[in-house]
């Protein structure tokens, strides 16, 4: 990983955990939403423009090949979805 992105990784884990805490413990704690929705549009933010994973984001990729494929609608295009993850726990193991 570039500089940048390690810079970004690390970021991103002290967001996702600050996203966490304001999770609440389920002990009747209150939720800022507010709160909660700014911090995972700055994840989202910095993993879009770092090209770094984050629990909010996931990539897509595209085989230009079989765009304009015969019966296939011009717009559209033959995805391959690498893993949908609802939470990634240990960065590392993705490294």
């Amino acid at each position: 990983l570039g500089l940048h992105r390690l810079a970004a990784k690390a970021q991103l884990l002290e967001l996702v955990d600050q996203h966490s805490a304001l999770q609440g413990g389920g002990g009747g704690d209150k939720v800022d939403e507010g709160a909660k929705s700014e911090v995972r549009e700055q994840i989202v933010d910095i993993s879009t423009n770092t090209n770094v994973i984050s629990p909010f984001t996931s990539f897509v990729g595209v085989d230009p090949d079989k765009i304009g494929m015969a019966g296939c609608d011009h717009d559209a295009a033959w995805l391959s979805v690498v893993g949908p993850y609802q939470h990634i726990p240990h960065w590392k193991e993705f490294e």
